[in-house]
């Protein structure tokens, strides 16, 4: 008992081991992300359902983390960043086991928005006790060091996918959440540092607003190709949610010193256009490890572990980017490269409409890493533009809108290439036929056509005055 008590001791307090349990946290997060897409065949095959209308299964996790994410900031300072890390990792790791025990889609679908309100709050409160408990000369290699598992995440997630699909059970990518939820709960317990909680008043009326705009626009994209709502009810739906926009902004901009979003930030030019090329670009690129897993699998009838393996270029090419995407910055500048990123990702998403089942593995391999170093460079530079000209007393919450408009894009491009896919057929093709096929190569066209409309806002005259460089600041 001494012993436990000597090494509690030790612990409690610790800025490693928190660093450590941040970083553990976000690694679990990002991982449950990627390696559902590479299962979604294989349960859709357990539930009977056709694995092109699993959709909702991806949409209904990224809409509960942008519900929940603006609201995230407020529960830490109301409550404590440590009660709320440690329910964030219980209701990850609760929703977590839910997925595993459903047995129908609304079942999954429903576990994925609680496991979705636990993805939602671990990271950003993650984040924010590691910025509270490291000093500032500490805070930029702690930071750094916590999002490494972040990178790892999305290259292991649809590999291990496939792996434990085909060998094991799809149950277990959702099981193996559990025992890092557990140990991350305890140690959390034992080692984090309690912080007296701050109460400050909250928007909530614009919250409410803004996330019921969110989730009835979604929804309504969603929603075009099912019978059960029919385009009706979708246009409503749209209209409904393009109200509660406009009501939101009008009170934001009436009552500007309590807004959720302070209406100053869209004073910057760099943060308005870095926030709509984000919620509009990255309805391609940010589609594509949706849509890349069930093209490899339905359309050209790989395994799951040969769609897992396909997938690894993307990801490790994605990171390898990172690393020289600051001085291509530097010599071309944010408006030059988006746009020529913008060309070349949307000429590569038209081109995969070449690729059928005759198609050389090696090549698709090779095309999938390219595809993926000019989407990390796109989407580094559209993250780096919204908050690089942002003044420190707004960053807070411009981080947090961004976040929030990631999440959203995400959803509303599933959501959108769904809907192409239905569209073009795919959802009463049968499995591996040439309608399928075509479905598939004509979404791939579809989104190539918007990835390449993104150079009309790069080179529009309101974008004109944005940061040009990074070393200009």
């Amino acid at each position: 008992m001494l012993a436990l008590d000597s090494v509690a001791g030790r612990l409690r307090g610790s800025k490693k081991v928190i660093a450590w349990l941040v970083a553990v946290a976000f690694f679990m997060q990002m991982l449950d992300g990627t390696i559902l897409n590479t299962a979604l065949p294989e349960i859709a095959k357990s539930f009977g359902e056709n694995p092109l209308r699993m959709q909702s299964v991806v949409i209904s996790y990224m809409l509960t983390v942008a519900f929940i994410l603006p609201i995230s900031g407020w529960l830490a300072d109301f409550l404590g960043t440590k009660r709320v890390f440690i329910s964030a990792i219980f209701i990850f790791s609760l929703g977590s086991l839910c997925c595993a025990l459903s047995n129908t889609l609304t079942q999954l679908v429903l576990s994925r928005v609680l496991q979705g309100v636990g993805g939602a709050l671990m990271v950003p409160v993650g984040r924010l006790a590691v910025m509270r408990i490291f000093p500032k000369k500490e805070l930029v290699s702690a930071l750094s060091f916590i999002t490494i598992p972040a990178l790892v995440g999305p290259i292991v997630g649809p590999f291990a996918g496939g792996v434990i699909v085909q060998y094991v059970s799809w149950h277990w990518i959702f099981l193996i959440n559990l025992p890092i939820g557990v140990v991350c709960a305890v140690f959390t317990y034992i080692a984090m540092p309690k912080v007296t909680p701050v109460k400050f008043k909250f928007d909530w009326i614009g919250y409410l607003l803004f996330s019921a705009a969110v989730i009835l626009i979604s929804l309504s994209l969603g929603s075009v190709d099912e019978a059960t709502l029919g385009r009706r009810a979708a246009v409503l739906m749209f209209l409904a949610g393009a109200l509660c926009l406009g009501a939101y902004a009008r009170l934001s901009i009436a009552k500007p010193w309590s807004a959720l979003f302070k209406p100053r930030l869209f004073y910057e030019r760099s943060f308005t256009v870095g926030i709509i090329a984000n919620l509009f670009i990255r309805f391609a690129g940010g589609s594509l490890p949706f849509l890349a897993p069930l093209f490899l699998q339905t359309a050209l009838n790989y395994s799951p572990l040969k769609a897992g393996v396909a997938m690894l270029p993307l990801g490790v090419m994605s990171i390898a980017a990172k690393t020289f995407v600051e001085p291509v910055l530097n010599k071309l500048g944010y408006r030059r490269l988006m746009t020529y990123n913008a060309i070349i990702i949307g000429i590569m998403l038209c081109f995969l409409a070449f690729i059928g089942p005759n198609t050389s593995y090696l090549f698709i391999l090779v095309y999938l890493g390219v595809l993926g170093i000019f989407n990390s460079m796109q989407f580094t530079s559209l993250n780096t533009l919204t908050l690089i000209a942002v003044p420190p007393r707004d960053l807070s919450q411009a981080n947090s809108l961004l976040s929030a408009v990631m999440q959203i894009s995400m959803g509303l491009g599933v959501s959108l290439v769904s809907a192409a896919l239905a569209y073009f057929g795919a959802h009463t093709a049968k499995i591996g036929s040439e309608n399928i096929l075509y479905s598939f190569h004509a979404t791939f066209v579809f989104i190539g056509v918007i990835s390449i409309l993104g150079v009309i806002l790069f080179q529009s005259k309101f974008a004109r005055g944005i940061v040009d460089k990074p070393k200009n600041m």
